[in-house]
């Protein structure tokens, strides 16, 4: 699977399986370069003949040399995503695998509150809002943030299609609306305000 998808007119979305990516068959790379050059592959298919430099901020969130607004990057077992948001420096990607080994760490990132509306078996709801928490990390982009004390989720079911959060940082505080989107065996979670 490659594509990109048109989100709304200010974000796009790109998407690779690593398994349909040819280079990925080297054997001579480990996955970590593997997943660097999807990452490139996924740059050049969003921003065709421009040539944009990848860079990290001293707290390791990316960026684009020369580029309006601001980009995320999300990967998880076999696919990788990138989300570029022409209007916003501080954007959010978040891609998870459901499987049910997020139900052992559920102390570590969901408040009492969470833990309460969240049934504790319930593998889907706990995908859905650990990426909640990390796409709100990733706009936060500044390090340090507790998931269960300083992002919280208001209550939502295993359907929903948009999870309302909000990040209660001293340094820097805001609500945001996301989009949660399943496809076959993943969820992700992009900011839609």
């Amino acid at each position: 699977m490659k594509e990109i998808q048109q989100l709304s007119p200010s974000l796009r979305l790109a998407l690779l399986s690593l398994s349909s990516y040819e280079p990925y068959n080297d054997p001579l790379l480990s996955r970590r370069e593997h997943e660097k050059n999807a990452v490139r592959y996924l740059i050049d298919l969003l921003f065709p003949l421009q040539n944009l430099q990848l860079c990290y901020s001293a707290l390791g969130k990316p960026f684009l040399n020369n580029l309006q607004g601001g980009i995320s990057i999300s990967h998880s077992h076999d696919l990788i995503g990138i989300l570029h948001d022409t209007e916003n420096t501080h954007t959010g990607l978040d891609i998870e695998l459901i499987r049910n080994k997020v139900l052992k760490i559920r102390h570590k990132f969901l408040s009492e509150v969470e833990q309460n509306f969240i049934p504790p078996d319930n593998v889907k709801m706990h995908i859905m809002a650990w990426c909640a928490k990390e796409t709100i990390y990733k706009i936060h982009s500044e390090g340090n943030l507790d998931f269960a004390n300083k992002i919280q989720i208001d209550d939502f079911t295993e359907t929903a299609e948009t999870l309302d959060c909000a990040c209660t940082a001293h340094d820097f505080a805001f609500k945001k609306k996301l989009k949660v989107e399943q496809v076959g065996e993943y969820i992700y979670t992009w900011p839609i305000n």
